[in-house]
């Protein structure tokens, strides 16, 4: 009768702990589930953004082309713009100084967010697009999201110099 007691405690106790398992699984999943969405959803916009840069860009580019501007002026507006976006730890505000038409100044305005490491390497990509005269570059690899932050950031800046 013991053994019977014994044996009956022991079924019931693999059954709660089967079932807290199965629970505490499922909670992972959705969770999981969730941070793909948030993810997908970030990545949709930040695909919009960069298709409404490149069809900004291509119409100044095709301004450029028929004439409309002289070439020392052609491309941005001058002035002074800043742009935010989501990094690796948070948001990047950069402010992006556009003299006779081209991006001259990338300076970060805000980046407290960022791990100190990744940021210092993500600078990088500032020489990068001011070389190219577009953000559309590479990131920096080992600092992808701190890079792709700073070159979002440049995005929304130059949507306002368009």
């Amino acid at each position: 009768m013991k053994h019977k007691t014994f044996l009956i405690r022991l079924i019931n106790l693999i059954i709660i702990i089967t079932a807290i398992l199965i629970v505490h699984t499922l909670f992972l999943i959705r969770g999981q589930q969730d941070q793909i969405a948030q993810l997908n959803a970030q990545l949709k916009e930040a695909q919009m953004n960069a298709d409404a840069y490149k069809t900004a860009f291509e119409e100044v580019a095709g301004q450029t082309e028929e004439g409309a501007k002289e070439p020392e002026s052609a491309g941005f507006k001058d002035g002074t713009y800043e742009g935010s976006a989501e990094g690796f730890g948070g948001d990047i505000t950069v402010q992006v100084t556009i003299t006779s038409g081209k991006i001259d100044t990338i300076e970060i305005l805000d980046a407290s967010g960022e791990d100190t490491e990744y940021l210092n390497s993500a600078v990088q990509i500032i020489d990068s697009i001011k070389e190219a005269q577009t953000p559309d570059v590479d990131t920096i690899t080992g600092a992808t999201l701190s890079s792709t932050g700073i070159k979002n950031a440049v995005i929304y800046a130059l949507q306002k110099a368009v």
